[in-house]
Order: structure tokens, then C-alpha cells, then sequence
């Protein structure tokens, strides 16, 4: 096919009026290239929309909660080393960068060899001291302070923890929220709250589903069954510990509501719906959580990363994996910690009910995704929004359709882009090629002359050749003449000489 100019212009009119840029999240791409959409920083959450910690971000906050070397020595953890020369050589440190932490001490005076002559005991101590002090906190008032910034990505029942250690805070401002947690008078009072609370959920659970009893008593057979297979699943519902506290409330509420509709008797039906919302659905999460920590004497370290780790980004399966949904790309979204617990294996038409705001927030985090794709942040995520997209169709039944134009028609711009300059080369490498073929032609007409010339050369050449034998030939033979001339002449020299002797003789 001929290529010209004109075909040019003309692959380059396709519509690019429909074509935009990647959207733009009024900051700058990160330098760095990303694998995996939980990497990537200050995504928000598909359910609730707030931003995520990223794992290298939750790292870095809990860092940020690491004692100073004076706060962390008089720690009551470190209180047994006391009377060690390690605790003395770390004190003695410690008075000259009391904000350092012990750690970056003891880094540093390993850098100028201050322990070089220590004994091995000694040495061995410092280490599990700094160990230690890894595990420690800032004061909880500090803590507290620290945490606002991400209390937005936390879930209801983290939030009620801290809400509680802030309380205990103002009491024991001096003591960290493990130091706090792990108080007999703390722990006491927890426990029995969570005690009292759960056996006043039970008692309120027995006398509500005693009371719907009484109320279908007076139904048909049939409406009976339904009411006792709701009940069944509302229970199923409230003894599921992995489920949030306000979801519960959703689907038991959903399953008497639907009750409602599948009974003849619409008026009991009603009236049991109205009994059902007595049923308790509140998880005791935070002081069941106060509770844990105290018993397993966790330390600050892994207390404050319990409660932290509710904004971590995590990867969503939208077919659940309890549905045989797979650990692929296609298959994923990215969720803060809490909001994937919340959303468990609940099937996404009827989660959409209790969340209806995931679907424009869905849209925003793809949009995001696509803008790191297009802009070659994200490794081999070139087929992720048509097939996330797709994914989602089939598992919200048609409910959640992410708009992904932008995506197509950015790539669509690009091949445009690649094509139009594919084209242009084309058409320059051919007038290249047609400059090239002619000079060929001639160069091949003049080489032939040439040749033509070389031919002649050649046959004057081998006359030259021919003539040179001869000649060279003829030399050898007077050569072979000369010598014999030379031979007979010596010979009759020799006999004239001789001659001359004979004529001499008297």
C-alpha cells in the first residue's frame, strides 16, 4: 500500500476531541514505581473513602511512637538491668542526647568504638536493653496526640479504644497506654464490664426471641417456619464475631424485613419486625480488645500496631475467597483493615444496601489507579480496569459499573500517538529508501562501466602476461646460448693459447 502524506492527516483526524488526559489529584506522582495497588500512597478506601496507610506508611507511623533514651531507661521493663554496668554506660549516654533514642546511641557509639573494650556480658546486656526500648511508647497523652492524624482511618471500635485510653491518659499522664492497660484497677474494671455486657446481651437475646416466639404462635404453620428460619439466621448474624457491630444491625433488620414480605400474616409479620430491632447487635470490641492486651501482656509495640493496622491498605477479594474467589489483580480492590473485616464474605448487592456510598467511591479509587497507570507507576496493571470492571459487573449483579473512558481513551490516545508516528517514519524511511534505490541504480550503472574498463584491463593484462612468458622464456634460452658462446670461447682461448705454445718450440 502506498503510504503518503494525505494518509497520514488522515489516520491522525480520529476523534481526539473524545480523548482526555489522565486525571490529575492535585499533588505530584511519587517518583518510585509501584506493584501493587496497596503500595500506592494516600489511596482511599472503596468503602468508606478515607485515605490508607500504606504498610511502608504504618511502619513509619509506628515509629514514631519509639521513646527517647531518658523516658525509655526509666522505663518499668527496663527497670531490671538497674544495677548492670550496661544500664549505667547507656545512663551515662543518655545524658548527652536524652531526645535521642537508644538505639541511634547505641549506633553511634559503636561508630567511635566506645564499647570496643567491654566485656562480652556487658555488651550483651546494652543489646537486649535497646531490644527492649524497641517495644516502648511515648507517654500516652503523646500517643494520643499522634493518633488524631489517622483516627479518621480507623474503624468505630478502635476509636472507642483510644477515646478510653485518652480518659486514662488525664489519670496517669506519666504511663504508656500498655503501663495503663496492664493495671490490676484497669484491667478489673474492663473485664467486668465485658462480662456484665455479654451476659446482658445474652438475657436480652433470650427475652427477645422469646417474645417473637409468642407473637408467631398465633401464625399459620408455614409463616411459623419462616419466622423460626429467620431466627436462625439472625442468631447466625449476632454470634458471628467477625462481623461489625453496625452491619448486624443492617442484615438483621434485612432478614425481618423480608420476613414481613414472605408471611401471609402481615400484621404479626409487622409487629415481630418491630421486636426484632430489641435483638442485641453490639459487639463489645473495645473492652474485649482492653481485656486481650492485659492478659497477653502485649507490649506497646503490639498494642499500638493493633490499633493502627485498622487504616492498612489490604487487598480486597470481590469474589470472596470463601466463594472460591482468587488472589488475583482482576479480583481485587484495596480496603482499610477494618472496612475488609466489615465487609466479610457479604455478598455485594445487599453490602451495597448498608453502603451505597462504595459505589462513587470505588469509581475514585480506580480513577487513581488509572492515573499511576498511564503515567507507568504501576508494573503490569495495563489490563486491571477493564477486567476489575468486569469482575465487579458479575459479582454486584450489574449494581456497580465503573466508568474507565478516561482510561480507554488516554490508551487510545497513545496508540494514536504511536501509530501517527510509526506512520511518519514509515514515510520517511520510504523517501529514504527511494533516495537510496535511485543513487543505487546509478552507482550499479557506473560500477558497471567500471567493470567493462576492469575487463579490457584484464585481457591487456594477460597479453602482457603471455608476452612476459615469452620474453621470459627467451631469456633462459639465450641465457642457456650465452653460456655455451662462453664455453666454446674459453675453449679455443685455451686451444689458441695452446697454438702459441706449439709455434714457440724450436
Amino acid at each position: 500500500m502506498q503510504i503518503t502524506k494525505a494518509s497520514i492527516i488522515k489516520q491522525q483526524s480520529i476523534k481526539h476531541q473524545n480523548v482526555s488526559l489522565p486525571p490529575s489529584f492535585g499533588y505530584r506522582l511519587p517518583n518510585d514505581t509501584f506493584e501493587d495497588i496497596r503500595d500506592i500512597p494516600k489511596l482511599h478506601c472503596a468503602i468508606c473513602g478515607e485515605a490508607m496507610l500504606t504498610q511502608d506508611d504504618l511502619n513509619e507511623f509506628l515509629l514514631g511512637f519509639r521513646p527517647n533514651s531518658k523516658r525509655a531507661l526509666n522505663s518499668k521493663a527496663i527497670s531490671q538491668y538497674k544495677d548492670t554496668n550496661a544500664y549505667i554506660i547507656l545512663k551515662e549516654l543518655s545524658e548527652k542526647s536524652p531526645n535521642k533514642r537508644l538505639n541511634k546511641i547505641v549506633k553511634e557509639a559503636e561508630e567511635k568504638n566506645i564499647f570496643e573494650k567491654l566485656d562480652k556480658d556487658t555488651i550483651k546486656d546494652i543489646k537486649k536493653i535497646v531490644k527492649i526500648s524497641e517495644n516502648l511508647s511515648i507517654r500516652a497523652p503523646q500517643a494520643i496526640k499522634r493518633f488524631e492524624k489517622i483516627r479518621p482511618m480507623l474503624g468505630k471500635e478502635k476509636n472507642e479504644v483510644l477515646d478510653m485510653l485518652e480518659i486514662y491518659s488525664l489519670k496517669y499522664p506519666d504511663e504508656s497506654f500498655s503501663e495503663i492497660i496492664q493495671r490490676p484497677e484497669v484491667f478489673k474494671y474492663h473485664y467486668n464490664l465485658k462480662e456484665k455486657n455479654e451476659k446482658a446481651i445474652s438475657l436480652k437475646k433470650i427475652k427477645t426471641l422469646k417474645k417473637i416466639k409468642e407473637l408467631s404462635d398465633t401464625m399459620s404453620i408455614s409463616d411459623k417456619r419462616k419466622v423460626q428460619v429467620a431466627n436462625n439466621n439472625a442468631i447466625e448474624k449476632i454470634n458471628n464475631v467477625y462481623l461489625k457491630t453496625d452491619i448486624k444491625q443492617f442484615l438483621i433488620e434485612d432478614i425481618y424485613t423480608n420476613l414481613v414480605k414472605e408471611c401471609t400474616d402481615k400484621k404479626t409479620a409487622r409487629k415481630i419486625l418491630k421486636e426484632s430491632k430489641k435483638l442485641p447487635y453490639k459487639n463489645d470490641e473495645a473492652n474485649k480488645l482492653i481485656v486481650d492486651c492485659a492478659k497477653a501482656n502485649y507490649d506497646d509495640h503490639t498494642i499500638l500496631k493493633i490499633i493502627a493496622e485498622d487504616a492498612l491498605s489490604t487487598f480486597e477479594h470481590i469474589k470472596a475467597k470463601s466463594k472460591n474467589g482468587e488472589d488475583i489483580k482482576s479480583n481485587g480492590i484495596a480496603l482499610h483493615k477494618h472496612c475488609n473485616q466489615e465487609r466479610s464474605n457479604i455478598p455485594y448487592p445487599i453490602f451495597l444496601k448498608y453502603k451505597p456510598e462504595m459505589k462513587s467511591n470505588i469509581q475514585k479509587q480506580i480513577s487513581k489507579i488509572i492515573t499511576f497507570i498511564n503515567r507507568d507507576k504501576l508494573k503490569e496493571y495495563d489490563s486491571y480496569p477493564i477486567e476489575v470492571k468486569e469482575t465487579l459487573i458479575q459479582e454486584t449483579n450489574n449494581k456497580i459499573k465503573i466508568n474507565i473512558k478516561k482510561y480507554i481513551n488516554y490508551k487510545a490516545l497513545q496508540s494514536q500517538n504511536k501509530l501517527d508516528r510509526a506512520l511518519a517514519s514509515l514515510e520517511e524511511n520510504k523517501k529514504k529508501y527511494d533516495i537510496a534505490d535511485k543513487k543505487l541504480k546509478e552507482t550499479e550503472k557506473e560500477l558497471e562501466k567500471i567493470m567493462q574498463q576492469v575487463r579490457e584491463l584484464k585481457k591487456t593484462k594477460a597479453r602482457y602476461i603471455a608476452s612476459l612468458e615469452n620474453a621470459n622464456q627467451n631469456i633462459e634460452s639465450y641465457e642457456n646460448t650465452v653460456t655455451k658462446a662462453k664455453e666454446e670461447l674459453n675453449n679455443i682461448q685455451e686451444l689458441n693459447a695452446k697454438d702459441d705454445i706449439l709455434d714457440s718450440k724450436k
